[in-house]
């Protein structure tokens, strides 16, 4: 499974209304990098449902992934949490660095919220590589060119790494896929998808919590699944 994130510094959480210099990006210098968990998540000893469970990590959580270990055939990658190491399903965090565009002209901030200074103006469409977020108020740490600042997430797309599919076109799962009712992990599962199952490409993609989502039909309903795990 593909999952096109690079390494990059682990950033310290922000804390609304404390004073945060931008800091220059170094987009491939660490060993464990920022997550944030979207949903309470088991953190497993082992990488598949089977493995005991060491905690439950709360939505909004944040804790640190490891790139070098990649993403399992199972769709787990390595997690630390507290004083507890393990395994942790993909699907329910969002891993940096990631990457995404600004939807409208916006400003990069040197901190979470209006009352910081403006950097410069990322342009509409302007790529930026997001570093961690979001924070308790809604914005991400993101890199645009050299300079490393903040931007509110309601003008942050986010990129899918994959290969596009187009209407009509019939690709099949890697691994096995949640089949979901809406764009994003946050909607409720219709069934889960064996891996090697054929889809039908309906439409798409909508990018949220760093996929690319497509709506297909499937043997086992209609619904959106997740671009990385298609082939």
């Amino acid at each position: 499974m593909k999952r096109g994130f690079l390494a990059l510094l682990l950033l310290a959480a922000m804390v609304l209304g404390a004073v945060q210099q931008p800091q220059q990006a170094s987009a491939q210098s660490c060993t464990w990098c920022p997550a944030y968990v979207t949903e309470a998540l088991n953190l497993r000893a082992t990488p598949s449902t089977a493995g005991s469970v060491l905690t439950v990590m709360p939505a909004g959580a944040t804790p640190v992934w490891s790139p070098a270990d990649g993403t399992t055939s199972t769709g787990y990658v390595r997690v630390s949490y507290g004083n507890y190491t393990g395994w942790a399903f993909a699907d329910y965090l969002l891993l940096y660095p990631a990457y995404g565009y600004s939807t409208t002209a916006v400003n990069l901030r040197s901190g979470a919220g209006t009352g910081y200074g403006v950097l410069l103006v990322i342009p509409s469409g302007g790529s930026v590589t997001v570093l961690s977020g979001p924070t308790s108020n809604g914005w991400y740490n993101v890199q645009y060119g050299t300079v490393a600042g903040y931007m509110i997430g309601t003008y942050l797309a986010f990129q899918d790494n994959n290969v596009s599919f187009y209407p009509g076109e019939r690709p099949y799962t890697t691994a096995s896929l949640r089949l979901r009712s809406g764009a994003g992990t946050g909607y409720s599962t219709i069934a889960v998808l064996p891996s090697g199952t054929r889809v039908t490409i309906l439409s798409g993609p909508i990018f949220a919590n760093t996929y690319g989502w497509y709506r297909v039909s499937t043997p086992y309903g209609t619904g959106w699944v997740a671009g990385d795990y298609l082939q």
